[in-house]
Formats: structure tokens, C-alpha cells, sequence
């Protein structure tokens, strides 16, 4: 059947227009257009179709998922709520089609979730991981940058792939990358399986390249889970010996970044340019962020923790901050953003959702039967941990559809892990 065909394949092609074109445009008599903008519709509008053929909805994923669907209406329902008491209309609808984009980016995945391939989606976040490695690499031996880049023009070797800044391909890496490590394991290309090799092994020498600590130290957080979780678990000798290679690697080159500073003097004078570049941009200094932390719970408190509204903190901290930030108005953190823009109850529903979803994971790693079923438990699980710290790095992380397109993944893998299917 086609709609079968279509659904199996669907998603991919959303992963992969998110992956290598979210920032992108296409320019054409004139007018700008976004390949991202194009594809969500289009593909929202094939999963109607194929719900339409099938003559149903198949909302069991929604069910195993009970604390991932209240958060999703709360937060959309706060969002609509919140907005009407905006003055203009053009605003008040940007903020609903963001909030509405984000949730269709985690719901469309589960619509047709009985349809689709794990192994699929692993392959499609390896592809845009490979594409990620490959352009940032062109940017750091070259010192140029794509023209979405923060840095066009710049001889930084400060390397963003497809996306505006250096912090959001870091964050976006260390998300996929227990993704891509699963579907190295799961190959039998040889090909294959060397080209993500050595992708994944440059992607540490990458983050290291953005200045991305939090992300960084999330990424080696993720090894020593891994690592941690294979002490107890019974893996083949073969995907031992391969994840060992890996996290070895990896581990020489955070003694190498952190321990002995061996970097030749020019490469680290340009790191260290792009390093106060940054800095003094954008991104601010930890002050400012501790001043945007403070900001963010006075505001939570002065709504009585309902929250300021969708972008509610930014508007603020560009008025009348409470607390001086020193010019920095982005939240620079995930949690902060949602918390004091979406209050206590939306807040809640997200960490209830991840914290469980976190845990099912783990116990099914721990208790499976058979070895597949730990390799698709420890790779969300994995994806999970480098959340706490990878989300204070990126200036508007909430903006960043990578984030929302793993939530949709970690939620296809759940209903697969409990429907027992690949």
C-alpha cells in the first residue's frame, strides 16, 4: 500500500529537512523561502491524507505517553490563554504558530508511529550528523561559514553547521549522537560504518571547537553512563569493543582539552579570539546569566508562577529587567525559559514526562531479555542525560527544532519499546 510506503518514510524526511536546512533559504525572484517552512506543512498534510485513507487514528502512542500529551495540551493551552492579552495580533499569532510548530514536530512522529523504523530514524539523525561534521570541519580548516552563520565573514574557526550559532549544532550533536552510535552498531555496511566512525569521533574535537563546555561536559556525562550501564549489562564483544574504541577516544581528547594544553600557539590564539567573541556577543558572561536566572524566578513569583507568556521573558528583560543582565536578553537556558514564560504547572508536566520517560528507559535496559532490546533502551536513555546540562548553552534554545524533533523520537521510542516492535 503507498500510504504504508509514505508513512514509513515520512518522518526521515522531516529529520533530515531539519537536520541540513532549518536555517536555510532558498531565494527565489525575490522572495525567501524556507525548505523547513515548506516541508512541515506539506508532510502534515500527507500524514491527514493517510489518516483519511486509513480511516483512523491510531492514539495508543498518545496513551503510553500520558505525561508527554498533558504537557503538550497545558502548554498549548497556556500559550493560546497568554496570548490573547497581547495587543498585537501579528505577534500574538507568531507565538502560536512557534508553540503549534513544536508540538507538530513531536505529535506527527506518533500519529503514524506504528509505521515507522527505528533503524529509519537512527540512519536519518546519523545522515544530518555526518553533514553536520562534514561542514564543520570545511569551517574550521578554512574559516569560512555558511551565510546562516553568526560568524559570515569571520576567520573564527568557530564552526555552527547548517544552524546561526556555535552553541546550537553542540547541543544538537551531543543529542544525536547516542542515535548515531546505535545505528553504527546495527549496520553491517562496512562503508557505512567507517564513515560514521570517524564522524563520530570528530564530533568531541567539534564541540571542543564551538566553546561549548555545558555541552561538552553533557557529552561525557552520556560516556560514563554508557559506560556505567555496560558494567551491568550482558552486550556482545563485537559492540563492546566498538563503543570502548569510541569512548577511549573520546576520553584521550578531554584529557588533551583539559590537562595539557598542547594546541599549537596559532590555533589557540583563534580560539581564544573566538572565545572572547563570544563572550562579549550574544551569548554574555556567566554574570549575566545568573542576572537572567534571577530575573526569571522574580517574574515566576510576581505571576504568582503562572508565567509571563510564550517569549515573555525576553520581552521583559529587554524593557525593564529587574536585575541588570549587562545587554545578554536571550534566556541562555532551557529550563529557565520555559519555567518562568510557561510557569509551574507546564514546567511540572515537562519534567514529569522526561524523569519518567528517563526511568522506563533505564529499567528496560536493565531488564531485557534480549541484546536488541537493550540497544533501544540505552540510546534514548543516553540522549536523556546530556539534557540537564546541554540545555543552559544555546542563546534561544527553545527555538531549536533539533530539541523538539528528539522529544518526538524519545516518544516513538517508548511506544516502541513497549509495543515490542523495531
Amino acid at each position: 500500500m503507498i500510504e504504508k510506503h509514505l508513512s514509513r518514510y515520512i518522518y526521515t524526511i522531516l529529520i533530515l529537512v531539519v537536520g541540513a536546512w532549518m536555517s536555510w533559504f532558498i531565494e527565489i525572484g525575490g522572495v525567501r523561502i524556507n525548505p523547513y517552512r515548506v516541508a512541515l506543512p506539506t508532510i502534515v498534510l500527507l500524514v491527514s491524507c493517510i489518516v483519511f485513507i486509513n480511516r483512523s487514528i491510531n492514539l495508543k502512542p498518545l496513551r503510553d505517553n500520558p505525561a508527554l500529551s498533558f504537557f503538550l495540551i497545558t502548554w498549548m493551552g497556556w500559550s493560546v490563554g497568554s496570548s490573547i492579552g497581547l495587543g498585537d495580533e501579528t505577534e500574538r499569532l507568531r507565538y502560536i504558530v512557534f508553540v503549534s510548530e513544536n508540538i507538530l514536530i513531536i505529535l506527527l512522529p506518533l500519529l503514524i508511529a506504528s509505521s515507522l523504523s527505528l533503524d529509519n530514524i537512527n540512519k536519518a539523525l546519523s545522515i544530518c550528523l555526518v553533514f553536520w561534521v562534514l561542514v564543520s570541519m570545511w569551517e574550521i580548516v578554512t574559516q569560512n561559514h555558511l551565510r546562516v552563520s553568526r560568524f559570515r565573514g569571520s576567520t573564527l574557526p568557530v564552526p555552527t553547521g547548517p544552524f546561526v550559532n556555535n552553541a546550537g549544532l553542540s547541543v544538537s550533536l551531543a543529542l544525536i549522537y547516542p542515535f548515531s552510535l546505535l545505528s553504527l552498531v546495527r549496520s553491517n555496511s562496512y562503508i557505512y560504518k567507517s564513515c560514521l566512525s570517524v564522524c563520530l569521533l570528530l564530533v568531541p574535537i567539534i564541540i571542543i571547537f564551538t566553546g561549548a563546555k555545558g555541552v561538552y561536559l553533557s557529552v561525557v556525562l552520556q560516556i560514563a553512563f554508557v559506560a556505567t550501564l555496560l558494567l551491568h549489562l550482558s552486550i556482545e564483544s563485537k559492540t563492546k569493543i566498538i563503543i570502548k574504541i569510541l569512548c577511549s577516544v573520546f576520553l584521550l581528547i578531554s584529557a588533551v582539552y583539559l590537562v595539557v594544553p598542547i594546541l599549537p600557539s596559532d590555533i589557540a590564539e583563534e580560539m581564544s579570539r573566538a572565545k572572547n567573541l563570544i563572550l562579549e556577543g550574544d551569548i554574555g558572561t556567566n554574570e549575566s546569566r545568573l542576572q537572567i536566572i534571577k530575573n526569571g524566578f522574580y517574574y515566576l513569583g510576581e505571576t504568582w508562577g503562572l508565567g509571563l507568556g510564550p517569549n515573555g521573558l525576553y520581552n521583559q528583560l529587554r524593557r525593564n529587567a529587574e536585575y541588570n543582565t549587562y545587554g545578554t536578553y536571550n534566556p541562555h537556558n532551557f529550563w529557565i525559559s520555559l519555567l518562568s514564560n510557561y510557569g509551574i504547572v507546564v514546567f511540572s508536566s515537562f519534567i514529569i514526562w522526561l524523569s519518567r520517560l528517563f526511568i522506563f528507559f533505564v529499567k528496560n535496559a536493565v531488564a531485557g531479555k534480549y541484546e536488541i532490546t537493550k540497544y533501544y533502551n540505552i540510546a534514548p536513555a543516553t540522549a536523556i542525560v546530556a539534557l540537564p546540562l546541554g540545555l543552559v548553552s544555546p542563546s534561544n534554545v527553545v527555538n531549536l527544532k533539533t530539541l523538539w524533533l528528539i522529544f518526538g523520537v524519545l516518544a516513538v521510542y517508548k511506544y516502541k519499546s513497549l509495543s515490542g516492535l523495531n
